[in-house]
């Protein structure tokens, strides 16, 4: 019976896409996580902390990372707590709602986020060599096409 839905799965006329998405996502984190480890720190983490440095302007709590990479709050935690520990990030209270921990990025996070971001210039330079601008511009068109048909679909489901 098995062996008959296998089949019919690859004669039928599904590209996989989510699956091929899933799985460039995966080797890009791989190769990241690769070449951060030199830091100590993982892509998700690089991240976070490059959009603490990019927003050190402003007030920026869990909840903007939580909304900003649509990452789950126990997962921001988890990174955050990792990130407070190494001394790359502090949370501070705010005046106006003690239940409130505006996130600060450290000396010590900004100097990493300075020191990776060679890795990740790389990274980009590698692509933009495979990939035409005009390709690039597509490529990040579907992606937030995907994203938003994947934000309704979550949504739909809730």
């Amino acid at each position: 019976m098995s062996e008959d839905i296998n089949m019919k799965c690859e004669n039928d006329e599904i590209k996989h896409i989510g699956k091929r998405i899933h799985k460039v996502s995966n080797q890009i984190k791989r190769k990241m996580d690769g070449k951060l480890s030199d830091f100590g720190l993982t892509h998700s983490q690089n991240i976070i902390l490059t959009y603490l440095a990019r927003n050190s302007h402003r007030d920026i709590f869990q909840k903007n990372i939580e909304e900003e990479f649509d990452i789950r709050r126990s997962s921001v935690s988890s990174i955050l707590t990792h990130l407070e520990e190494k001394g790359y990030v502090s949370r501070q209270s705010v005046d106006y709602d003690a239940r409130l921990k505006k996130l600060i990025i450290t000396e010590k996070g900004l100097a990493a986020v300075s020191k990776m971001r060679s890795v990740v210039v790389d990274f980009e330079k590698s692509i933009e060599k495979v990939l035409s601008p005009e390709e690039i511009d597509t490529l990040l068109r579907l992606l937030d096409k995907l994203s938003e048909i994947a934000g309704i679909n979550e949504c739909k489901n809730e």
